[in-house]
Order: C-alpha cells, then structure tokens, then sequence
C-alpha cells in the first residue's frame, strides 16, 4: 500500500483521504439496508414455514389410512387363493371407502398386475417400479413412491405391502395409489394473502399443482432458469429459493418435501417479495443522495487549497531537481520571502546539491580506477578458464570412475561419464545422490573413511559399490583432498575388481580342493622334474614335500609294473591325450602299492603343453576285496537258488490259502445272503400291506433295519476283501455331484432327526458334472456320514464337497463331513483308518460298529485316486474327509445319482409296460415267494421255477419278457441254464438277470459270459429290482408275447384325462410322464405347477439381464438355479440342461460370447416352452 501511495499526486492523496473518510458511511448504509430487507424476507418466510408445515399432519394420516387399507385387503379371504376375479371384487369395495385413492389393486411375484378397482384395466407389468422391488423384501408397508399410473395415467403416490407364505416366501404383493386432490384440500386450508401461491412441484423441478385456480394452471411449465435454480435448491437440500413463478411474477419460494413420496414431491409456498422491499429501496437511493452532495462540496473546496499554498512551491523544487539531475550543480533555491516551512526546505535542498556535486568528483576518480581492476581481472578469468577446460576435458574423457565428492556430508558433487557407465545411473542423476547410497557401508564408517582420506591419512581404500540395477560391485577407491574454486573437496577414483576377486576366489578354491583332495595328486613340468604335490601324497608315499620336489617320479618305482604300461602312458602323452591305468610303486618304507593313476597334459593359451598333472588312487585294498567277492559269490549263488525254491513253495502255500478265503467269503456270502432275501423281502412286503398296525410297523421297521445293518456289515467285508486281492473295479459315469450329497443327506436324515441334529448339505463350490464311479463316491461319503450321526449326540452335521484342482479335464474333488459330535484326540487319530479298528475299545461298547467303515472309505479314495484323513478336536468335533480324481462329466442325461423312488418306480412300471411275464428261478421256495410278491405289486404277472432244468422248460414252452436266474440249484445250476436258453433256436434272444447271492465280481463275469443282460445282489433291495426291470421292460421286444423290433415298436403309454396334457405328450418340450413321476401321478397338480411356472418364470431372462448388468451374478447364478430346478421337476430336459450350462458358466466366472450366447439360448428355450405351455395345441 504505501508504494502505491506514494504514486499519487499530492491532490489526488487528497482526495483518496476524503473518500477513505465517505466509504464507510456508504458502507454503513448499504449494511443496514441488507438487513431491514432480510428481516423482511425472513419475516415473511417464517408465515409461509408455518403454513408449509401443516403437511406433515396430513402425511400420516394418509400413511395410516393407507396401512389399514391395504393391510385389510392383504388379510381378506379374498386373497388366499389370489384369484383375480375375487381380488377385483375385494379391490373396488374398499376403493370406494377411502378417500383420495386412485387405483388398489395386487400384483403377483413376477411384477404382473392380476386385479385393479379401476373398471376395464389392461393387464400392465410393474416390475420395473422401486416400491415392487421394495415390497419383495420388505416386512410391512414400503415407502410411497410418486409415479404416474402405468393403469391411470395419472400422477399419485404408490404403496405396497408384501403377502408370503407360512416359510416366508414372498407370494404377491396389494398395492394403493394416492391422487394429489389432498394437495388441493391442504392448500385450500392455509387461507394464504392476497398474492400468496402454493405449489406442488416434483424432484426434477416439473410443476404437478397450483394454488388458487388449480386447473387453470395445471400442466403450466416454470422457466428453464426458475427450473434449475429449483432443482439446485432440491439438491443441495435448502429449504427456500428465489425466483421466478409460473406467473412470471418474481417470489420467495419456501419447500418442503413430501415424505410420503419418499423425496419425489416438493410442496412449496410463494410469496411475492417486491412490495415488501419497494419503500427498504426508496429509502437506501436517499440516504446516497445526500452522502453524494456531501462529498462533492468537500472535494470542491480541498482542490482551492491545494493550489494556493502547495503545488507552486513543488513546482520551485522540480525545477531543481531537473538542473541537477542534468549535472547543473550551480542551481540554488531562494529563501527569502517565504513562509518558514519552505525556507528551511529550500535550504535543505540546496545543502544537498552541494554534497551531491563532491560526490560527483569523487565517483569520477573511482570510475578511472575500476576500469583499471577490471582489466587485470579479465586476464586472470581468461587463464582460469583455459585451465578449467584441460580439467574437465582429463575429467569427463577419461576410461576410469571418477567422483568429486563433498567429505562432509558425502553429496555428489561432480560425476565423468565413465562413472555414469558403471554405475548405470546418468551423470545429472549422480549429482543428485550421496555416497551412501552407492557405498554398501553403515553411514558412521562412511564418514570415517572419507575423514581419513581428506586428512590425507590414507589414500586407497576397498569398498563394496551398488549399481543402479541392484548388482553389487567389488571396487578399489583411490582417494585425496582437492581444492576446487574456494572449496575444499574429495576425489575419488574407483577401479572395478570384481572379476579379480572372483578369479582369485576360484583360484582359492582349487588350490584347497587339490590340496584337501583324498587322492594324490602330482605335477610335473616337461623335463619330468616334480613340481608340486598334495597331501594326499606324501600319506600315501611316506615322501615328505621338500623330498620329492625337483625329483623324477622313477623314485617310486617298484619294478614291477609292465613296461607295456610305461610304454602306453608315454604314447599317450605324446600325442596330447589323457592316459589312465595301473602302477605297482613302492612307498618310502619299502612296502608295494597299487595305485590306479589318471595322467593329463596342461596346455596353455597357446595349445602348448606346458605340465603334466597325474590324478591317482590307491586301489589295494580294492584289489584284495575284489578277490574275496569272487569267492562270496560262488557261494551267494548257492544261497539264492536255496532260498528261491523256498519262496516258491511259501508262494504256492498262500495262493492257497488266498483261494480258500476267496472261497470261505463266497460260500458265507451266499448262506447269509439267502435267507436275508427272505427276511428283507417278508419285511418289505409286510410293511406295505393294508392295515398293518402302528406296533407291528415298528416291530417290521426293527427287523428291517437290523436286517439291513447285517448287510452292510457283510458288503463292507466283501468291499474290503474285494480290495485288497485287487479285483475290485471302478465304473466310469457321469453324475451330479450335489445329487449325491442331497441322498446322502436323505438316507441319514431320519436317524439325524431322531437325535435333532441338523444336517446342512454345501456343493457350491462342486462341479456340477463328473465322471466316475458314483456307487463308490456315495458308499465312501455315506460311511462318513453314518459315522457322524452315530457320534453326535447334539448339535449339526454338515456334509460339503468342493474343487481343489482342475488340470486338462481331470477334477480333483474334496468331499467332508463335520460334525459336532465328541471328537477324537492325537492319539485316538493315529487308530483310525485301519480294518476293524476303532478309536477304543469302549467305542464299540457304546456306540458299535466294525471298524470297517473308515479303512473302507480310505482305500476307495485311494483307488480314485485320492487320500482320506480327519481333523478332531476333543468336546468340539470332527472333520471327516477324503479326496479323489475324477474326469469331467457331461449333463445330457439323467445323473447316474438321481435314483427315482420306489414308489415312483411302481408307478412307472404300471405306466408304461402294460401286462408283462417274468419267470422267476430259485430253488428256495420263500426266495420265489418274496420275488412273486414284489413283482405283482408292480403289476406283472410271475410264472417261478425251482430249478434250471424246469426253468429251461418252461421258456422253451411260453414266451417271458424277462427271467430272473438263480445261480447255485440243484441238477442244473443258474449258469448253465441261462447258457441252454439262449441256445434255443428260432426265437429272439430272452433276457436274463441273474438274481444270486454270490456278490462277487468273478460270478458277475460268469453270468454276462453265459448270456445273462444284467445282475442283482440278494438280498434284493425293492428299489434296485424295479429299477433294473423297469431298465430292460422298457424296451419294446421285452415285452411278453411277441418279439419286437426296438426300433419299430410303439411304446405304451397310459392316456391321460386332460386333452392339455395329451397335447403336451404328443410334443417333446415336456416329458409328461417323467413329470408325473415327480408328483405321484397327479394330473391336475401338474396343470397346476405347469400355470404356475408361466407366472414364476416369464420374465426370468428380464430379471437374469437386470442382473448382470449390475454386475450382480450371485442374483443371476440364483434366477438360473431356480429355474433349472423347476424345468428338471416338470420334465423340461432341454431347458433344464440349458440353465444348467449357464449355471456353470456363472459359477465359473465366465463372461463375454459365451455368456451371452447362454443367455440366449436359454431365451429362446424359455420362449418355446411358455409358447407351448400358453397353447398346448398349437406345437
């Protein structure tokens, strides 16, 4: 500021104090009149608050009225069964009982709108609105939503409340839409001034209502810049705005937003400010008035008296100014006749002139004298230059590291180029960086070192330097002080030595592995004159060093070694060449060695041979060892062949003994297994007839489980025995992995239950294909789980399978089962795993078994290719598991692990194989009993034989769609007998299944040898016996009477009372039958699930496109699950495997084409099916 000041002319410094003096009072004025005008408007801001403010107690009475409303019609029976001719009924009853409803009305689970209270309602979809997708999961009411009615066209606030099941599930939802005549009765209330206005206005700034005269202004448009300054307003959540109305009229807008809405509406009350302020601005533009005459008369009557007394006398004194500054020092100002103050100016200033003109000669004088100085000094630089230009030629051109360096904090201070090449790092990046960043040494030693080399104390030093690229280098540092302009510095330069110590670190090594070598070791030079030997030497000769050093190596001689060997050695040696053989030589003390010698020339640079260094070994001891193995193994000969015929005998003696096991385990399997058909089958039979008793069903359910544990006690002997002599055999087919452990889960979940255990199946993380062996896979994976219940009394089970590893088509799968149950200690782990071994002895006591389970489990992982183990905590629990490797498996047909009930096997058979003979051959009378009895409960007819003789009998006299065969009888056994009936000439060939107590795989072999289809192991389990039948009776020639061409033949099918579903057959979308076989056969239920899908899964690929473009796949893997999970239960196979694939895609992480082609072909399929499930005739 004061350099500014001191710019001005003295009239305008004048002025600028005169104004400085009128600013704040014009400043003053314009304050006071911001605040009577804000006072003003925040005046009439508070009347329009409190008049805004009444919306609240209108919005709860519409949240309350609307929560009774739609809660009354959620909970009315009109709804439980969503009808929509009732919910229409229901809606427009209680529409007419409210107020300010425009439209009530329920929509279902997929967003489709079902009933309305409007009259003639198009069916519209809402799926897309945030209270649908609000109401899907909440609890109650959602928050209000302003909308414009898809139905009425019409601007209102939407609500919605959930109706769900017992479980929860959400099953539809009722709606109600408010209009806006509440606005309309809400404003009429506030009796606002003459002037006054309220508006209703949405988020964006459009305007929905006005008060007074609502039509008139219905539709009318703010503004564009009205608009946004109120959607910047609604934004930045202020709650007043300026600006202009639909009117055009200029008001101050107080907003409030509608909550009900949820943010959507703006309620707003206007008033116009401009009456208001109009007499605050009358009285500002007065008070100017007078403040601006005022400043003029002042600056008036201040410009008179600055030219009267001041400006003529600073005209005097720029003049003399003017004189000297042009080297006139003869000016002088007058002094007389002027007032004190410019007198004593004047004379100052001419005092001044004065001292300035002495100045003037003296600076003349010193001018002569610096020309002078300077002279010399350009002579001086110029010397300086040429000699700093010869140092920085030496410097930056020379080969070796150079570094100038600043000793007391070790910054770089010049770098040549050589430095920059060694280091890697660029010149202007060195001067840059301190020492110590190159220096591998601690920053104190640094210093020292670089102490002792400035105080000249020591001038080579050895460091260990890093290079830009992180490599360390071995250097020698040549260092001393330099005094460079008027610093004081330190040069250093360093010699890399890397490869010189490296060298000399080899050499190092060779010396001390020559000499440290336990073979002797001898150099000679060209006159055979010895010039070095190692230690190994002097033991092995008894020569001292200075002895044999300059001696001939005939020293050691002995006579008698061949002179062909000499010869030989010599030849060799001669022609450049390496020789190797024996020397018989003599040690000091006169005794004889044998040395085996290794003798080389040593050539130079040139090719020269310039020494000859002689590796040898003393071989005696070899020698005399050599000797005595000859005559070992004359007699080890005799010993091995001893010992040959022993083992061949012991050989034969335990293939005995394997054979009688084998035999011993097949006989007891059989006498076991046959009467066990008899009790399991009684039992079976028993338990499904009419009228049975609650005390007999629980006696029959004991029999039958006890009957069942003794087999699995037995299969699990036979599995271990059929191990360990390696003639069990894997199957290879393709299954589900979750399948399996959801049967696993089944099967133990009635004993689970019984202790109230949960049990959790997890196969996220599975694939969802394999190929393998799904018989082993569940027996291994039931064992575990067995266990598991068996040792929790509380608590869960969780039974889990997952991919550890996938490598060119093979999978590596860990399956686990955990539980809560009493756990194990380190101890009681190392038992495990073993046959017939259990973790104590008081396990068995208390809680049974064999021990046979867990040794089982662990050998079929390791025939799959895996390993079993388990992690146990005492009191916590246990994690069971094993791994095997299995081979990626395909989804085109049904799983290998999905096994249809026994009553839907029933009923498939009844379905589809009409009146079909089967002769049933057993020699045990209660066998062919049991076998009738489950036979005709399926509805075929039986004709038995006791024997095979009788059996052949009776197929060459009759005509059997299938014959099940006994295998050991009486007169004619099973196997000879299915030989003679395929044997019969002029028929088709009849199928055959044997139907045996002998469980092992040599008699499976036996019987597909002689002809037999397929085989079944008593005691026949009902399931597997439809399963089988139902697997050969399918195909046409099996059935009875006539033989058939599998190709030509129709199949049989039961007619079906919907005419939908006879369409529905006739196609191939929908596999009604397999369908009905899902749900006990019936028809009207399935016509119900078929309605239901088309409502469930309309839109699927909608929601699964929403989905993905959120990025959401856990959603979208969830939509595709589901969806293949109702195709599968309806018969929808191709849609089915088609959301399987993308199922797999998404768990996958898949993405781009692929995914989209996916996407689309489970689109086109999804659209085929509701095609045909909409017209059923029309396919």
């Amino acid at each position: 500021m004061p350099s500014v000041f001191g710019k001005l002319s003295l009239s305008r410094r004048l002025w600028l104090v005169l104004l400085l003096a009128i600013v704040p009072l014009a400043v003053l004025m314009l304050h006071d009149y911001r605040e009577n005008r804000a006072k003003a408007v925040a005046d009439i801001e508070l009347r329009a608050r409190l008049l805004v403010e009444r919306v609240r107690v209108e919005e709860a009475a519409a949240v309350r009225q609307v929560r009774q409303l739609l809660v009354s019609m959620a909970r009315a029976n009109d709804m439980a069964g969503l009808d929509p001719t009732a919910c229409n009924a229901l809606a427009q009853r209680l529409s007419t009982s409210v107020d300010d409803i425009s439209n009530l009305g329920a929509v279902s689970a997929d967003g489709k709108v079902f009933c309305s209270s409007l009259p003639d309602a198009r069916p519209v979809d809402v799926s897309d609105r945030v209270w649908f997708r609000d109401v899907r999961t909440a609890p109650g009411l959602t928050p209000g939503q302003f909308v414009i009615g898809k139905m009425s066209g019409k601007p209102g606030i939407t609500f919605g409340y959930p109706l769900r099941d017992e479980a929860g599930h959400f099953l539809a939802a009722v709606f109600a839409a408010t209009n806006i005549r509440w606005f309309d009765r809400l404003t009429t209330s506030y009796q606002l001034p003459a002037g006054w206005t309220s508006v209703l206005f949405s988020a964006d700034g459009e305007a929905i209502s006005r008060f007074p005269d609502p039509e008139k202004w219905r539709g009318a448009r703010l503004p564009e810049a009205s608009r946004r300054a109120l959607v910047a307003a609604i934004k930045a959540n202020e709650r007043r705005v300026l600006m202009t109305g639909l009117d055009g009229v200029e008001q101050l807008f107080v907003l409030e937003p509608v909550n009900i809405a949820n943010g959507a509406l703006i309620l707003s009350v206007a008033a116009p400010i401009h009456q208001v302020v109009a007499q605050i601005d009358q009285g500002l533009w007065l008070r100017f008035s007078l403040l601006a005459a005022t400043t003029l008369v002042s600056l008036l009557l201040a410009r008179y008296l600055l030219h009267r007394f001041v400006e003529n006398g600073i005209r005097r004194l720029n003049a003399a100014a003017q004189g000297v500054s042009a080297g006139n020092f003869d000016t002088r100002l007058p002094t007389a006749d002027l007032p004190p103050e410019f007198a004593q100016l004047n004379a100052n200033v001419n005092a001044m002139i004065q001292e300035l003109q002495r100045r003037a000669r003296q600076a003349h004088a010193d001018q002569l004298a610096l020309e002078q100085l300077n002279h010399d000094l350009e002579a001086r630089m110029t010397e300086l230059a040429q000699s700093e230009s010869r140092y920085r030629r030496f410097f930056e051109n020379s080969s070796s590291v150079m570094l100038i360096l600043d000793p007391q904090d070790g910054a770089i201070i010049d770098a040549n180029q050589a430095a920059a090449r060694f280091y890697g790092w660029s010149q202007q990046e060195l001067l840059t960086m301190n020492v110590s960043q190159i220096n591998t040494l601690g920053s104190d030693a640094l210093r020292e070192e670089m102490q002792r080399a400035y105080a000249t104390k020591r001038n080579h030093f050895s460091f260990r330097h890093r290079c830009a690229d992180g490599s360390i280098r071995n250097v020698e540092s040549f260092s001393g002080p330099i005094d460079i302009g008027d610093r004081q510095l330190l040069y250093s330069i360093v010699h890399d030595v890397t490869e010189r110590h490296k060298a000399e670190a080899e050499l190092r090594k060779l010396s001390m592995a020559i000499e440290q070598s336990p073979e002797s070791i001898m150099i000679t030079n060209l006159e055979a004159r010895i010039e070095y030997v190692n230690e190994a030497f002097v033991k092995a000769t008894g020569y001292q060093r200075e002895e044999v050093i300059g001696q001939n190596p005939k020293i050691l001689h002995s006579g008698q070694t061949p002179r062909e060997e000499h010869a030989a050695l010599w030849a060799a040696l001669s022609k450049g060449q390496t020789w190797k053989g024996e020397f018989i030589n003599r040690r000091k003390d006169g005794s004889v060695y044998v040395e085996f010698a290794v003798i080389s020339p040593v050539f130079d640079i040139d090719g020269k041979v310039t020494h000859y260094v002689a590796v040898k070994e003393d071989i005696t001891e070899k020698k005399r060892l050599a000797v005595e193995l000859d005559h070992y193994r004359e007699h080890l000969e005799e010993v091995v062949m001893s010992r040959t015929e022993e083992l061949e005998q012991a050989k034969t003696q335990a293939e005995a003994a394997n054979r009688a096991k084998s035999a011993f385990l097949a006989n007891m399997s059989h006498e076991i297994r046959t009467p066990m058909n008899a009790i399991i089958g009684v039992c079976h039979l028993m338990q499904h007839r009419p009228g049975l008793s609650a005390e007999d069903a629980e006696y029959l359910h004991k029999i039958d489980t006890s009957a069942r544990h003794l087999l699995t006690i037995i299969n699990d002997i036979l599995d271990l025995s059929k191990i360990e002599s390696g003639r069990l055999e894997l199957e290879k087919v393709d299954f589900s992995v979750c399948a399996v452990l959801d049967q696993v889960r089944s099967i133990i979940f009635e004993s689970a239950r019984s202790k109230q255990l949960a049990v959790e199946v997890d196969c996220e993380a599975a694939p969802l294909w394999v190929q393998g062996d799904v018989t082993r896979f569940r027996q291994a994976l039931l064992n575990l789980a067995s266990n598991a219940v068996k040792f929790t009394t509380s608590g869960s089970i969780a039974i889990r399978a997952r991919l550890t590893a996938r490598s060119a088509g093979t999978l590596t799968i860990r399956a686990e089962v955990q539980d809560t149950g009493i756990g194990l200690s380190r101890d009681e782990q190392a038992n495990l795993f073993q046959s017939f071994v259990q973790a104590d002895a008081s396990t068995t006591r208390r809680y049974g078994g064999t021990g046979l389970g867990l040794a089982i489990t662990r050998r079929l992982a390791a025939l799959m290719g895996g390993e079993a183990g388990v992690d146990s905590e005492p009191g916590v629990g246990s994690t069971f598991w094993f791994s095997v490797t299995m081979e990626e498996g395909r989804g085109d047909g049904a799983s290998a692990a999905e096994t249809p009930d026994t009553t839907q096997l029933v009923e498939q058979l009844q379905a589809c194989i009409g009146q079909a003979r089967i002769l049933v051959v057993d020699d045990e009378e209660i066998n062919r009993e049991v076998a009738t009895e489950l036979l005709k409960s399926a509805g075929l007819h039986t004709d038995t034989a006791a024997d095979g003789i009788e059996a052949v009998e009776k197929v060459r006299a009759a005509d059997y769609a299938l014959v099940l065969m006994d295998m050991q009888m009486p007169r004619l056994d099973g196997v000879e007998a299915a030989r003679q009936i395929c044997a019969i000439p002029g028929r088709p060939r009849t199928r055959i299944i044997a139907m045996t107590a002998n469980a092992f795989s040599e008699d499976r072999a036996r019987c597909l040898a002689a002809g037999m289809v397929d085989f079944i192991t008593k005691p026949v389990d009902p399931q597997m016996l439809y399963a089988v039948l139902l697997k050969w009776l399918r195909e046409p020639a099996a059935l009875a009477g006539e033989p058939q061409d599998v190709h030509t033949a129709p199949a049989t099918r039961r007619p079906y009372a919907s005419t939908d579903l006879q369409a529905l057959a006739a196609g191939t979308l929908v596999d009604v039958a397999y369908a009905l076989s899902n749900l006990g056969g019936k028809e009207a239920l399935l016509l119900r699930l078929l309605k239901h899908f088309v409502l469930a899964h309309g839109n699927a690929i909608d929601t699964l496109k929403q989905h993905l473009d959120e990025g959401d796949r856990v959603s979208a893997r969830r939509v595709a699950h589901s969806l293949k999970g109702s195709a599968a239960t309806l018969g929808m196979r191709t849609l089915r495997e088609s959301a399987a694939r993308l199922e797999a895609s998404l768990l996958a992480d898949g993405g781009g084409s692929e995914l989209d082609g996916l996407l689309a072909d489970l689109d086109q399929r999804l659209r085929d099916v509701i095609t045909t499930l909409q017209h059923p005739g029309s396919q």
